[in-house]
């Protein structure tokens, strides 16, 4: 029998498949009052954080062998529940999904791996991660023991652990601790009984021979409704904070005090659309770093690669006002977006090594970035064209209804009424429930924009009896942090003069834009109203990297071929490019897509362009908001 130790068990391993075993290779991962013990032996880690779904998967190993580079002994990733399954029912480990070869590619470059299964794990992702489709049962109060969460939990787990258990370091993976839910103790439900149920799934499917833990801001407040019986806590904070008090508090939290962590120890920060870049200095970094070895801790540094939240995942938070994140995830950490070793990188590998007593590793030469040059734009068709041709819903009563309630994950949903009474002129569209952002036309011309971020809600606009009126709702990603419960769309009644419209048709926009682009462009009916355009360009036989720069564009959504590279808002900042990975890219021609919402530098007929560019821009400018 194994013997049990504090948080973990000892492990033997059979390394023969024979009827009578005789050699054993022992494995096990511990907690101890003051240190970690790996196979019987005092351990520290440094490791770093690297996300497998905002990087594509061509590139994992260039950058997990940086991760490396760095001294670093262990990964720690997150596990995102709505990439694997993204509709209820649906489950998808494949492809740029296939967890298990990102921990086994890990493995065989000598990290071990820390894993955050969440389910909640924020990660600065749509609903935190979590799949959107949870928004369709009702009344379900999400991260807490509710049944109507519990049981979709329970049911994502059963596909999940099982998977997971071959990969644990008892059984010659590399997986040394999983994590229990995620900064719960920032979350106000506190509720004891759900994060116990999420130990005692992990247990059921892992077994007793892995260490649990928990991750919470770096004081009692914090650490109040996080930590969970049985499981070990652990703190997180910034270069910023006094490392000795937040230690303190993990440990009168531990029942045996067990070695200091930090779980997330920020080298760099997240960025908001419209607000400046947040920047941490390599000096200010290596001061903590030199300060949390004095402690002897163990700390993972999130992020040591961010990558990029493609397509429309990026979440969004609620600060003084609703704050969408931006489509770079690049956090200024020490392996930047597209995978370049910064200084920041450099300066830490000097201190990392020593520290981890790792084989030294050289860093790898920077992957080519090449720049294509300018490409010509078209005008395809204008948005509400294009819109006009898609089926619709009918909702024939006041209420509209959600994304969710539609099955629109992400992206664009229109929902439109006629007027059936002759309003004063002009009447005030009134939209309180608006989730986050809406394109307004009457009878086919655009009469404005309407914005949750920044609580512009009325419209003054001219209508008559028998006009039409179409909002075109986006949400700029669901909230990631706090209330995550974010649902999208037109939330309450909408008025016209003080007299609510009925009678809605709500027609879903594919989340695949390319798919609107019509087989000949169309005739205008408005100038510089939203509108998709197309452009064509040719890569080399081994494409490179590149950046799209936007210069004259406002905002909206990029695609190159088929892939959705996110979204663009230059006219707000800070992040002013778009990330283009090779492995996007093929050899002769490729097609690059907007749709542009907000104004193109160019109407139909007239000629403009994007450029591709050998550097990024994320640190543009953006609004006064003092």
């Amino acid at each position: 029998m194994p013997m049990k130790t504090s948080y973990g068990f000892e492990s033997s391993t059979c390394l023969k498949q024979t009827d009578s075993c005789s050699t054993f290779e022992r494995h096990s991962f511990t907690v101890g009052p003051d240190t970690f013990q790996r196979d019987g032996r005092p351990f520290r880690y440094v490791s770093g954080s690297v996300h497998y779904f905002k990087v594509p998967r061509a590139y994992w190993r260039d950058r997990l062998t940086r991760l490396r580079a760095s001294g670093a002994n262990a990964l720690q990733t997150y596990v995102q529940w709505s990439e694997h399954q993204p509709e209820e029912n649906v489950t998808d480990f494949s492809g740029q999904r296939d967890l298990e070869e990102f921990v086994r590619m890990a493995q065989e470059l000598g990290l071990l791996v820390i894993l955050r299964p969440g389910p909640y794990i924020d990660a600065e992702r749509d609903l935190g991660g979590l799949p959107y489709w949870l928004l369709r049962r009702p009344g379900v109060r999400l991260r807490t023991s509710d049944p109507r969460y519990m049981s979709a939990v329970t049911a994502w787990y059963e596909q999940l652990l099982p998977r997971l258990r071959p990969q644990l370091y008892v059984n010659g993976g590399p997986v040394i601790m999983v994590q229990v839910e995620n900064e719960y103790g920032s979350y106000p439900a506190c509720d004891a009984v759900y994060t116990a149920q999420l130990r005692d799934l992990l247990r059921k499917h892992l077994g007793d021979d892995v260490v649990l833990f928990t991750t919470d801001g770096g004081s009692d407040y914090y650490l109040k409704c996080g930590p969970v019986a049985d499981v070990f806590a652990t703190v997180d904070f910034d270069t910023n904070a006094d490392a000795e008090a937040a230690f303190e508090a993990q440990r009168r939290h531990n029942a045996i005090g067990g070695p200091r962590v930090n779980s997330e120890f920020y080298p760099g920060w997240i960025n908001h659309w419209g607000y400046p870049r947040n920047t941490v200095s390599t000096q200010q970094v290596v001061n903590a770093t030199k300060a949390l070895m004095a402690l002897g801790a163990s700390f993972n540094f999130y992020m040591m690669h961010g990558g990029t939240s493609f397509g429309f995942a990026a979440g969004a938070n609620m600060g003084d006002t609703f704050e969408p994140c931006t489509t770079s995830y690049d956090f200024d950490a020490p392996i930047s977006e597209n995978g370049n070793t910064t200084d920041k990188l450099l300066a830490l590998r000097e201190l990392i090594y020593p520290y981890t007593n790792m084989t030294p590793l050289a860093v790898p030469d920077p992957l080519p970035v090449v720049a294509y040059g300018a490409v010509a734009m078209t005008w395809q068709t204008g948005l509400l064209q294009a819109v006009s041709q898609l089926n619709v819903t009918r909702v024939s009563h006041s209420a509209v209804v959600p994304f969710c309630d539609v099955h629109q994950a992400y992206g664009f949903v229109a929902y439109s009424a006629a007027v059936t009474w002759k309003p004063t002129a002009p009447a005030v569209l009134d939209v309180p429930g608006l989730r986050d952002r809406a394109y307004v036309w009457v009878d086919g011309r655009l009469a404005g924009v309407l914005t949750r971020q920044d609580s512009v809600l009325q419209l003054p606009v001219m209508a008559d009896r028998g006009s039409r009126l179409t909002l075109l709702v986006e949400s700029l990603g669901r909230l990631c942090y706090g209330d995550v419960d974010d649902r999208k769309g037109l939330m309450k009644e909408v008025t016209l003069g003080g007299r609510q419209l009925n009678d809605w048709n709500v027609t879903t926009v594919p989340q695949q834009l390319t798919q609107l682009v019509p087989a000949a462009p169309t005739t205008p009916l408005e100038p510089h109203q939203p509108a998709l355009y197309r452009g064509q360009f040719n890569a080399p036989s081994k494409p490179a990297d590149t950046f799209l720069h936007l210069d004259g564009w406002r905002k909206g959504v990029a695609f190159v071929n088929e892939q959705n590279l996110g979204r663009y808002w230059p006219a707000a900042g800070p992040q002013l490019t778009l990330y283009v990975p090779a492995p996007f890219l093929q050899p002769g021609s490729n097609v690059i897509t907007l749709l542009e919402l907000e104004g193109a530098p160019c109407g139909p007929g007239d000629h403009c362009t994007v450029s591709l560019k050998d550097y990024p821009v994320l640190n543009g400018p953006t609004p006064d908001r003092s």
